[in-house]
């Protein structure tokens, strides 16, 4: 099995109008291949961190 981590990100903007991007949350999924992750990573909700 393989250890992946997916990273969420949201767009803000700065006092100067500059956007950035904001680290909103990790997941960490053990699978067999990344599609496997994906379909876990689409079963959770980034609503409840």
């Amino acid at each position: 099995m393989n250890l992946y981590r997916a990273s969420f990100y949201k767009d803000l903007l700065n006092s100067g109008g500059h956007s950035f991007k904001c680290l909103q949350s990790q997941l960490e999924a053990q699978s067999d291949g990344p599609s496997q992750a994906l379909v876990l990573r689409n079963g959770w909700s980034t609503t409840s961190v």
